[in-house]
């Protein structure tokens, strides 16, 4: 029977309570996670990130290693379209076609679902927010790929008013370039379609074959039962409410983990390729390393947002707020009375039973017990999710929910 939270709190294996959930130690992570660059699968950032998270768990006395692996990947040097003397931002669909160095111009027509596809041929084709998949790449973009168009141009960030990547989708090597555009962009782009101006596209970038990428994995191994805590440290971006608060917990809860004195051991699992359609994660949850099923008690899932803060509209732009961010604990039921009473005291923070989102459903899938937390963000996706997407207060409350949810279920364990 799992015991209260007020016992578990006195209880002796939390006396590293405090030291390891502190909100300018959680911050300062986020931080250097930022500082990094851009954590797309496999650059010299993801590469930095894995470097350090290990040594981390090593500092806190975990046995860690990285599990390597290969994929095909894109590394982007540009993306841009310039119209009229103008130029626009822009990024691409993956795996992007690139354009070669010296670009591409083409005119420009206007996607309309009443056209005839053969008028696209040999022009860039600019799609209508709806005319498009939310997850575009099949249906009406296909219809244009089919077309002869050279290149199709799609609007996205129509909140942020920023260009949002399109995320954990599935990866295929694009016929012809494709990218995203911000609100701003699409509407100078409209105008100029009416008239077929000339674009051009500069999709600059190398496609390396079999190039290699790596989780982390940090062991605590005292007996034979297992509580698993997992978190993605790549994507698209800066990532600093996406990725970094995640990061931030998951360090904390390891450092927590490893002076606990808590009977059961912990495997501590952070992978690359989550922008790749979960890539390192399956290739993890497919190989001898992870425990079985009946040897886990419970899998913890770190998901996108645990701790982002709160943005509202404000004359010239969006303005921060000291409020947190709507976030979800979906939990198995075995553990929802446990993970309510763990986050009682976390603001905005939703506890449900049932399925976790992301990488967690196929942590599910293959059997094992599932908690998750995910949450939202102004900037998910986006360029400007940095470290201004989180507060310290923000990410010692969702820690501290997270370690008095690990501490009865690691109670529980012994």
């Amino acid at each position: 029977m799992l015991l209260s939270r007020r016992s578990v709190l006195a209880a002796p294996f939390l006396a590293y309570f405090n030291a390891a959930v502190n909100g300018a130690g959680l911050l300062a992570d986020v931080e250097t996670y930022v500082r990094f660059g851009e954590h797309r699968t496999a650059t010299p950032a993801d590469f930095a990130t894995s470097e350090w998270l290990r040594g981390r768990l090593e500092t806190a006395g975990f046995k860690a290693e990285f599990q390597p692996w290969n994929l095909d990947q894109f590394f982007l040097e540009r993306c841009d379209i310039t119209i009229e003397g103008r130029k626009l931002d822009a990024f691409p669909l993956w795996i992007p076609k690139s354009t070669g160095p010296s670009g591409l111009k083409a005119p420009l027509a206007r996607y309309t679902p009443d056209a005839e596809v053969s008028r696209f041929r040999g022009r860039a084709v600019l799609m209508e927010p709806g005319g498009a998949p939310r997850r575009a790449g099949r249906g009406n973009v296909s219809d244009v790929e089919d077309s002869g168009a050279v290149a199709c141009i799609m609007p996205s960030g129509l909140r942020s008013g920023e260009i949002v990547a399109q995320n954990a989708v599935p990866v295929r090597q694009q016929r012809i370039p494709k990218v995203l555009v911000a609100p701003a962009a699409f509407q100078a782009l409209r105008a100029a379609a009416q008239s077929e101006s000339e674009i051009e596209l500069r999709l600059e970038g190398r496609l390396e074959r079999g190039c290699g990428a790596r989780n982390v994995i940090g062991r605590l191994e005292r007996g034979s039962r297992w509580i698993i805590i997992s978190t993605p440290h790549s994507g698209w971006f800066r990532c600093g409410g996406e990725r970094g608060s995640g990061i931030a917990v998951w360090l904390a809860l390891a450092a927590w983990a490893a002076r606990s004195g808590a009977k059961a051991s912990f495997l501590f699992f952070s992978a690359s390729g989550h922008e790749l359609s979960y890539m390192g994660a399956e290739r993890f949850l497919s190989s001898p390393i992870v425990p079985q099923p009946v040897d886990v008690d419970v899998w913890l899932h770190l998901g996108a947002n645990v701790a982002a803060r709160q943005w509202e509209e404000a004359p010239g732009g969006w303005r921060p707020t000291t409020r947190k961010e709507r976030g979800a604990v979906s939990a198995h039921r075995r553990f929802l009375a446990a993970a309510r009473e763990a986050f009682s005291l976390v603001p905005n923070q939703e506890v449900r039973e049932g399925r976790g989102i992301g990488e967690l459903r196929n942590v599910e899938a293959r059997g094992y017990t599932g908690i998750g937390l995910a949450g939202s963000n102004l900037w998910i996706h986006t360029r400007r999710d940095v470290v201004q997407s989180v507060t310290p207060d923000i990410l010692e409350q969702v820690a501290r929910g997270c370690v008095d949810l690990l501490s009865l279920v690691a109670r529980e364990a012994t």
